[in-house]
């Protein structure tokens, strides 16, 4: 991501060196369920989503297959948390350590929100990735589906419950990913979606 600002290479390698002894300085230094630890750990993960959300669309990712991704993480995602405490316990271990996978945030005394990594990455590129295969208007319907369904598993959660996100996201990919390629039939190609944005705009 950082790439994509600047290309001193020195720059973006001394901006990530900074970001990595922040977050593990103020990591020990205030704590991992300090205000300041959300500040930066959410940050740096934000700029990682933003960084492979762009490397996979560039890259040609197709819906079908980003799809097929979300139905097999939404499987594993049920059973390592829903049907096996696998996943409680791996936020548990690694929620005292820098860099933890969740953008967390603190709802109260002793008690943290958050969403795992996982799950943002599926969230943000899964939009991108129907605009480019589809339209626009995919990508806008995607991006609005994936805030509600992520606000209704929020308003959902108890205070020590962890909840497969997944469950809810990877049936909405599914079905959406079935209407469009139903309403439009075959996904654009890197280059379809490419001569698409320079077209002009058609005024009528």
């Amino acid at each position: 991501m950082l790439g994509a600002v600047t290309r001193r290479r020195w720059l973006v390698w001394t901006i990530a060196l900074l970001l990595v002894c922040l977050d593990i300085g103020v990591a020990y230094g205030a704590g991992t369920h300090s205000t300041a630890f959300y500040l930066v750990n959410n940050g740096v993960l934000v700029l990682m989503t933003v960084g492979i959300t762009n490397l996979w669309v560039q890259g040609g990712m197709k819906a079908r297959d980003l799809t097929l991704l979300g139905v097999g993480l939404t499987v594993y995602d049920y059973l390592a948390t829903a049907a096996f405490p696998l996943m409680a316990a791996m936020f548990d271990r690694l929620s005292g350590l820098p860099f933890s996978p969740m953008i967390g945030w603190r709802v109260g005394a002793g008690l943290v929100g958050g969403i795992g990594l996982g799950d943002v990455l599926l969230a943000t590129i899964f939009p991108l990735v129907m605009w480019k295969a589809f339209s626009r208007t995919a990508g806008l319907i995607a991006a609005g589906l994936a805030l509600l369904a992520l606000a209704g598993v929020f308003s959902l959660l108890s205070n020590d419950r962890v909840f497969p996100a997944m469950v809810v996201l990877g049936p909405i990919m599914l079905a959406q990913y079935l209407f469009w390629r139903w309403r439009c039939g075959a996904e654009r190609t890197t280059q379809q979606f490419r001569a698409a944005l320079s077209a002009p705009l058609s005024i009528p």
